[in-house]
């Protein structure tokens, strides 16, 4: 899936939940921003990743004053981890206690994280959004180029991210890996279907110019 697709499931996920998320809303959250960064970064965009240092000054200076600020996955989405009270004005089904607490004991109750997605939050998604969809204008060749050296990514993620086919692909690699004893790193009991080995961009970026030339 594109990078434009993902940054719109982000921000979807966070419209949907504009004041707070449970612990599982936020895991969620999690695996989202985490496939926005591996593409972010992959493309050479990471850098335009809503940034912490950024945010922090917006946040400060709400009125009225916010609580010590906290981050959360990838995308730095920033809020608060704290109890949330069995009623609340938002309209969000009331937190259950946990085992053994009571109505009374609000320290029982679950935590929840109270989102404070601000407009430079936003703003800085929606820029990321603008250069993703600039760099799908852009030639295999030129993606390749733009990749940082340190990007790590496997046959199939780089034949896709290429536009190859990805078995030629696959048969490159493999003769380049016979003389090459670095630059590469296998995966630890890979999971079913799943590639075998990493390879950095920094040591195949010959190999791949190699096949977009069809050499």
């Amino acid at each position: 899936m594109s990078l434009t697709k993902r940054v719109d499931e982000v921000v979807d996920f966070v419209r949907k939940h504009p004041d707070q998320m449970t612990r599982a809303e936020v895991d969620e959250l999690h695996k989202l921003a985490e496939q926005v960064y591996v593409l972010a970064f992959t493309q050479g965009l990471a850098d335009a990743l809503p940034q912490v240092s950024e945010l922090v000054p917006q946040l400060k200076s709400s009125d009225p004053r916010l609580r010590p600020v906290q981050f959360e996955s990838k995308v730095h989405l920033p809020g608060d981890w704290d109890i949330a009270p069995p009623h609340d004005s938002s309209g969000l089904p009331p937190v259950q206690p946990l085992a053994g607490g009571t109505d009374t004991d609000d320290t029982l109750y679950e935590r929840a994280f109270l989102v404070c997605a601000s407009p430079h939050w936003f703003n800085d998604m929606r820029v990321l959004r603008t250069l993703a969809e600039a760099q799908s204008d852009r030639t295999p060749l030129e993606l390749l180029e733009a990749m940082p050296d340190e990007t790590r990514m496997t046959c199939v993620d780089l034949a896709k991210e290429l536009r190859l086919k990805p078995e030629p692909l696959r048969s490159r690699l493999k003769r380049w890996r016979k003389d090459n004893f670095e630059g590469w790193h296998e995966i630890n009991e890979p999971k079913a279907r799943q590639s075998k080995y990493l390879y950095e961009v920094s040591a195949v970026r010959h190999v791949l110019r190699d096949a977009l030339a069809g050499k």
